[in-house]
């Protein structure tokens, strides 16, 4: 498991609650992201811009990603591992 923060949420193209690309704290790896298991019309999720994550590297992908601490302005995270 790593920790990670939010840096951007959209698919590219859209800006969208469900994908987005997150930077691991301990690397600065950068890795993209989505909500897994979501299909349909995407629904309000828990994690949003500059949060804290934990995820899971698989290849170039973060997988299993959830909300750990939700940012707030003027804390800035790092990684203390």
């Amino acid at each position: 498991m790593a920790y990670g923060r939010v840096i951007k949420m959209d698919d590219g193209q859209y800006k969208t609650p469900n994908k987005g690309i997150l930077m691991d704290l301990q690397t600065g790896t950068k890795y993209t992201f989505v909500r897994e298991g979501e299909t349909g019309k995407p629904k309000v999720w828990n994690v949003q811009m500059h949060d804290i994550v934990t995820f899971t590297i698989s290849g170039s992908t973060a997988t299993g990603v959830t909300l750990y601490k939700k940012h707030q302005i003027g804390i800035i995270y790092t990684y203390n591992g």
